[in-house]
Order: structure tokens, then C-alpha cells, then sequence
């Protein structure tokens, strides 16, 4: 049984989307970003980093957002990062032909609740 992790926000923008564990929901927005430098996160592998670069993906939170609404962030997350969740990462790597990536990057990050960080600085709003 899949779970929905997003449920809209009548007369809004805006959804409760699950964070981190499931059931447990902050107030996001869909933004799509496009990757336009590689990202400095080396918890993720240069191979899967360069590959997001040129690749547009939607993202679920703002770290400001999630902040504003108290949630737990990791230290590391820095200000202005945007987060998706790593599924429609690997949606996005797949669908522009870069399989070994996408399944390399759901091998590491294999629950559907996992982020993807987009650092301010490597992305634009689109």
C-alpha cells in the first residue's frame, strides 16, 4: 500500500506534507528548482551530483519554511536550501536517461520520507 505524503491545503497553495517520519506533517509548497552547479554535499556521490546538474526537480520545503514551523533539521542543512523528496529525484534522473544514477541514489536513500538538499547557491526557482 502506498502512503500519500502530501494532502492539500483547502483554499491554498500550500500542503501538509510528511517530514522526516511518516504522519508527521509541516506546511510546504511545491517549488521546481533546476540544478545549475554540483552541489558540495559529499554525502552524496559526485557521479549523482554532477548528474542532477541542468535537471529541474520538484521540491516540497524550504529549510526557512520548516524552520518557521519548528521542525528538527539536521545542522548541516544550510540557509535558503530547498528539499525534495529523494523518490521524485530519482523520477526526474530516470525519466532524462541516467539510470545507473537514479537506482544508485535509491540504493542510499531507500524510505519514500528521505530529502534530497538543494544548498542555496546551486539551484534557481523556475
Amino acid at each position: 500500500m502506498k502512503v500519500k505524503r502530501t494532502t492539500a491545503v483547502p483554499k491554498s497553495e500550500e500542503v501538509m506534507a510528511m517530514f522526516i517520519e511518516p504522519m508527521v506533517s509541516y506546511r510546504g509548497k511545491w517549488q521546481d528548482i533546476k540544478i545549475t552547479k554540483v552541489s558540495g554535499d559529499e554525502d552524496l556521490p559526485l557521479n549523482i551530483r554532477e548528474s542532477l546538474v541542468g535537471l529541474t526537480i520538484p521540491t516540497i520545503f524550504s529549510k526557512e519554511q520548516l524552520e518557521s514551523q519548528e521542525a528538527e533539521l539536521p545542522n548541516k542543512i544550510s540557509d535558503n536550501s530547498r528539499l525534495a523528496y529523494v523518490p521524485d529525484v530519482v523520477n526526474v534522473l530516470e525519466t532524462a536517461g541516467k539510470g545507473d544514477e537514479a537506482r544508485q541514489l535509491e540504493e542510499l536513500y531507500p524510505d519514500f520520507l528521505d530529502m534530497y538538499v538543494a544548498e542555496g547557491g546551486i539551484y534557481e526557482l523556475v
